[in-house]
């Protein structure tokens, strides 16, 4: 009913609209807080009477803890924003206040959130022992295989042997031309 308020003609009954809907957003069910207020917000931060911009952002600032991380940086900020170049100067005053407000619980929750997982990863790292070679820092060129190291060396000490003679080292195209000379005859 409220939210059909919100689409009245006359201003001040938007305006009030608003304002109950932030006034009774506790005792609404978990399920329909975020939804009603984010529609009911979005639409007064739009409303052409300022009055009404104004009372969207200060509900906004009264009700911002219902909100998650992502629906404030996500749908609402961008609101707020265009609200700091309000024509009315007391909207876009209000708008600053808002945004500032915002910032420091979206900021809170980025926090909390990281903290949160740091401690989640801290507990499910898994020991040393259970880390493949490549992680230890074995093998840069094969981390799936630490018996590809091993073919590598015997590759390496077989070619290291066959230039260890008075010929100097091959480029890296010559194993190539060889190859082809050798296909071909």
């Amino acid at each position: 009913l409220l939210i059909k308020m919100m689409q009245d003609p006359e201003a001040s009954i938007r305006t009030n609209a608003l304002i109950c809907v932030g006034r009774v957003s506790t005792q609404l069910p978990n399920a329909s807080i975020t939804p009603t207020l984010m529609t009911v917000i979005g639409m007064g931060l739009k409303d052409p009477f300022s009055p009404c911009r104004c009372a969207a952002l200060q509900t906004l600032s009264a009700t911002s803890n219902s909100f998650s991380a992502e629906d404030l940086a996500g749908k609402l900020l961008p609101g707020v924003c265009h609200r700091l170049i309000d024509p009315d100067p007391a909207v876009g005053d209000m708008a600053f206040t808002t945004l500032g407000k915002l910032q420091e619980i979206v900021r809170q929750k980025v926090i909390e959130r990281r903290q949160a997982s740091s401690e989640v990863s801290t507990v499910e790292m898994p020991n040393k022992e259970e880390t493949s070679s490549w992680a230890q820092g074995g093998s840069f060129y094969n981390p799936l295989s630490a018996g590809m190291d091993k073919v590598r060396q015997k590759f390496m000490g077989v070619a290291g042997s066959m230039n260890q003679g008075s010929t100097p080292n091959p480029s890296p195209g010559a194993f190539a031309s060889e190859a082809s000379e050798s296909g071909g005859a």
